[in-house]
């Protein structure tokens, strides 16, 4: 690891060799741009690795341009192939999927090459759904072209995304078992239709599926009203009869225990996609002993782990670990 003097020579260094290279290569502002947006060591493969057919260009914009563009997509591939592993072996992709394919690496590569991204941005698209990643891929529609960064358009969008398909992170390999529209949506909701503790205890109470019925259809018959308690609840109960799965835990449940106990990214992917009776495991049982600490997502972690070890047949622990 370099220390701050080597560090700042190292930048000295990469500094000299760029205006070198743009002596050599003249690019318009775009192209530096571009160039200058690159994670470093991206900029030093281009540096080291550029070598246009034709060295008597007046402007090598175009060429530079594709060049970073090209090494972007083989950074991007090797970044997808390198997450799949570490999450399920690679067989991201190769999953049996029920309604929507994930993208392929070469359209995923595609994407990232037309519209570079960091590496926060990437493994953020790439932990969401297959419903999410396609609509990603398929909608997103910068209002500039050719920038060098789009890392902040592309994680609204995804955030956005998984909000409208109204599914919670996807953790490769592990199938997600909590469903509906997230904790903001339906405090969204009661904004917008107020009701009482009790209206709204009954709707987080509803399984996922009724909360999307009911935060997409719900249709008041006097949307002047102040309260709308009575209604709320009646339209709960009648679409509860037909689609209630009292052994679904909703994504609002999840969220609100979040609330309570503060994780990290994560830790709440791992509790999303925990199955049903870990997930009502965790929520009825975890209690840590210091109910004032800012970060549960070690303790969640290993009362997860523990808990499944102990469903698989690891028999119960003889007393209660120190959450």
């Amino acid at each position: 690891m370099l220390d701050v003097g080597d560090q700042a020579l190292e930048d000295e260094n990469l500094d000299e060799e760029l205006r070198r290279f743009w002596d050599r290569y003249p690019m318009d502002d775009r192209a530096t741009k571009l160039l200058l947006g690159c994670p470093l060591h991206l900029q030093r493969r281009v540096i080291d690795t550029f070598d246009p057919k034709n060295k008597q260009e007046v402007d090598y914009s175009r060429q530079v341009t594709g060049y970073i563009r090209s090494l972007h997509g083989e950074d991007m591939a090797g970044r997808k192939r390198g997450y799949e592993e570490d999450h399920d072996g690679g067989m991201v992709g190769k999953r049996a999927r029920v309604d929507v394919a994930f993208p392929t690496e070469e359209e995923i590569t595609q994407f990232c090459t037309r519209y570079p991204i960091d590496d926060r941005a990437f493994d953020y698209l790439l932990s969401s759904d297959a419903a999410v990643q396609q609509k990603v891929l398929s909608e997103f529609r910068p209002k500039v072209e050719n920038e060098p960064d789009y890392s902040s358009l592309v994680t609204s969008l995804v955030k956005k995304m998984r909000a409208v398909v109204g599914t919670t992170a996807h953790t490769p390999g592990a199938p997600g078992h909590s469903a509906g529209p997230t904790l903001e949506r339906l405090r969204e909701f009661k904004d917008r239709f107020p009701m009482d503790e009790r209206a709204w205890d009954f709707l987080l109470l509803a399984s996922g599926h009724v909360q999307e019925i009911v935060v997409n259809e719900f249709k008041p018959r006097r949307p002047d009203d102040a309260e709308f308690s009575a209604a709320v609840t009646a339209f709960v109960r009648s679409m509860s009869k037909p689609h209630m799965d009292s052994n679904c835990i909703s994504r609002a449940k999840l969220d609100s225990f979040r609330e309570r106990y503060p994780m990290d990214e994560r830790a709440f992917e791992y509790l999303c996609t925990a199955g049903t009776d870990l997930q009502s495991e965790v929520l009825r049982n975890f209690a840590p002993r210091n109910e004032n600490e800012t970060d549960y997502s070690r303790q969640i972690t290993a009362f997860l782990n523990l808990r499944s070890k102990t469903s698989q047949g690891g028999g119960a622990p003889r007393e209660a670990p120190p959450w």
